[in-house]
């Protein structure tokens, strides 16, 4: 059992680091999305990408580990017991490192999810403001200024035009 704790400690600081690194990537990405950084913000998704799958990985081994140990402690358990309840079942000082770094990782966890909200918003700002300017850059190019009942521009009667831009 000595092993199978030691493993679980093992991955449990392994899943707080990599929440760790998302919450970097995240914080990244949001200041790529402000700079309008296209080539940092794919970076970002792919680096976001592999850390998911990491963390993915890892939580299959968490509960492979949680599952096995549920077994020891309770070898007539129906399913496997949540991690803290896990915890409680066993003796000091395994009991108080298995809190402390539950209790980190659902920091880490918490903390990620707060500043990935936070980027959500932001991207679906910046995903309005750009439907705005291409339906005013359309309206310039077919040169109609008026709009249906549903707030975009009418299919018909569309006048062919020109429309050049620098950035």
């Amino acid at each position: 059992m000595d092993k199978q704790l030691a493993q679980l400690e093992t991955v449990l600081v392994d899943m707080a680091a990599a929440h760790e690194r998302l919450l970097a990537v995240v914080n990244r990405k949001r200041q790529a999305l402000g700079a309008a950084d296209p080539r940092a913000l794919a970076a970002c998704c792919e680096e976001e990408n592999q850390i998911v799958q990491a963390i993915g990985e890892l939580e299959k081994q968490r509960l492979t580990l949680v599952a096995e140990l549920t077994l020891r402690t309770d070898p007539s358990a129906a399913a496997p017991l949540r991690l803290g309840e896990l915890a409680q079942r066993l003796p000091e000082p395994a009991r108080g490192r298995l809190l402390v770094l539950r209790q980190q990782l659902r920091q880490r966890i918490e903390d990620t999810r707060h500043h990935t909200a936070v980027t959500r918003t932001a991207t679906e700002s910046l995903v309005r403001h750009m439907a705005g300017l291409v339906q005013v850059v359309g309206g310039m190019v077919t040169g109609i200024g008026l709009y249906s009942r549903g707030g975009a521009a009418p299919k018909a009667a569309l006048t062919v035009s020109t429309f050049n831009t620098t950035v």
